[in-house]
């Protein structure tokens, strides 16, 4: 009885999933799924093979469809996707498409870690040198039709990647602000420039940085925090007597004027730095 109704139980089931159009998994339909993983599993590490061992710089064009047929099987399996990256940056370099290939290195992650790393990291790095020589290209025949200011923009785009970039776009910021007669924005740039620095327009920017050598390095200890000799910087509040013994000692020019209110003096210093003193305590600073 209990075996009866046991086989009635499952008939009823089956008749349900049948009525609602489920199904149940078939043995075969597992057994496909499993034999395309492992084709597939198969066929990657085959693609993985191939890269490792073939010589691209000597290929043949059997070689890249071989591979290109193994990208397009897998599509997006594991880490296929970077892999295909990997060679077209490859393929556009061997074929002289320099900015082809740096997009496609560019797309690479930054922080991929699979199969071939090392070598696809390589080619990461590889590709921010070419990148770098390609606007060293363009910036050097900009130079010579005498258009500074694409210049400037082009390099304030990237002037975070490297020393060169800094230089440059701060050399012509220093050069913009020494014709508006802005001493002091021109030393600031100025101090953010790393030297020695040995880039396109190398000579003007070492003349230019050794003319104000001084002013620089006061600029650097000022923007770093660091005072001169232990002595701390003068702060608002201060003391004419503090503030002549700060870091910043005496003023090269003093303008005194009598109000109301009583005397007012501006204490001026190099780079365009001026301390406002009101009946002998500093009111306001100016960097």
């Amino acid at each position: 009885m209990k075996n009866r109704n046991r086989l009635f139980m499952a008939l009823l089931m089956v008749l349900v999933l049948q009525i609602s159009g489920c199904a149940l998994p078939s043995h075969s339909g597992v057994t496909q799924a499993t034999s395309d993983q492992g084709n597939n599993e198969n066929a990657y590490q085959r693609l993985v093979n191939e890269i490792k061992t073939t010589d691209w710089k000597k290929a043949e064009p059997k070689d890249w469809e071989n591979v290109e047929n193994l990208i397009n099987q897998l599509k997006s399996y594991k880490y296929t996707p970077v892999l295909a990256r990997y060679i077209y940056y490859l393929k556009y370099l061997k074929e002289d498409h320099i900015d082809q290939a740096i997009g496609v290195a560019n797309n690479i992650p930054d922080d991929y870690f699979g199969d071939l790393r090392d070598e696809i990291m390589n080619v990461k790095t590889e590709a921010k040198t070419l990148a770098k020589s390609q606007d060293m290209k363009y910036y050097t025949e900009l130079i010579r039709k005498g258009d500074y200011e694409t210049l400037r923009k082009k390099t304030v785009e990237k002037v975070s990647l490297d020393a060169d970039y800094n230089a440059i776009y701060n050399f012509l910021s220093a050069i913009d602000y020494q014709k508006k007669h802005d001493r002091s924005a021109m030393i600031v740039s100025l101090s953010h420039i790393s030297m020695p620095y040995n880039g396109l327009l190398s000579e003007e920017i070492t003349k230019m940085v050794n003319q104000n050598a001084a002013e620089i390095l006061y600029m650097r200890n000022l923007l770093s925090g660091k005072t001169l000799d232990g002595k701390p910087k003068p702060i608002i509040g201060m003391t004419t007597t503090e503030v002549l013994d700060s870091s910043w000692g005496a003023p090269e020019e003093v303008i005194s004027t009598m109000t109301s209110d009583g005397k007012q003096e501006q204490w001026e210093y190099s780079a365009g730095r001026v301390i406002f003193i009101d009946n002998g305590y500093a009111t306001a600073i100016q960097y």
